[in-house]
């Protein structure tokens, strides 16, 4: 089971730029004094939507039956969210990204140059529920065993694979959810187990 952790990142992040929005705008005049004000700002928005995550929903998860996943396989994976909060019961579409991207790094001269590529996108709609204060959908992830390696992680080169949910009928705050999967140097060779029971 994989699980986003979104929201408590948001505060951190919003809570050190309201800090130092509020601590420019104390020092600074004229037009710094304005982008600090600009940055306390969004640093209040910012923080508010993480407290509004937090408050009315749980961090999304994405469950895998068979794990890690394999080149040239083929899964099913539930997406669900509990709500700590009294939620409306509703059909509602989301999409899911599978991505996979390749970074490499090389030196030129005295300088050390990255570069990254993405090598495989996909993108998806599905449907959803929210039954008895839970979301819940399904989603397919189709690894290509054509376009792109296993997951690696050396020292000149590194290959990741995410998926990316996005759920903007289920909150407007919960937008882009972003998990890592581990796709191991192996080919798929039998139809893995669904999980669609989960789902009825």
């Amino acid at each position: 089971m994989l699980t986003s952790t979104r929201g408590s990142a948001l505060l951190g992040c919003a809570a050190v730029a309201l800090l130092v929005g509020l601590v420019g705008l104390s020092i600074a005049r004229g037009f710094f004094g304005i982008v600090f004000g600009v940055i306390a700002v969004i640093a209040v928005v910012a923080f508010c939507v993480g407290v509004y995550e937090r408050r009315h929903w749980e961090p999304l998860q994405l469950t895998f039956e068979q794990w890690p996943l394999q080149l040239g396989g083929s899964y099913s994976a539930l997406v669900s969210r509990h709500a700590k909060t009294r939620a409306r019961q509703r059909s509602l579409s989301f999409t899911s990204e599978l991505s996979c991207f390749e970074r490499v790094t090389y030196d030129q001269g005295d300088d050390t140059e990255n570069e990254r590529a993405f090598v495989h996108r996909a993108e998806q709609i599905h449907q959803g529920a929210v039954t008895d204060n839970v979301f819940r959908g399904l989603v397919q992830v189709d690894i290509p065993v054509d376009r792109a390696g296993p997951s690696m992680e050396l020292e000149h080169n590194e290959i990741t694979w995410r998926m990316e949910i996005d759920l903007p009928e289920l909150s407007p705050f919960a937008r882009r959810l972003t998990f890592q999967l581990i796709v191991a140097p192996a080919l798929a060779d039998a139809a893995p187990p669904t999980v669609q029971d989960s789902v009825r």
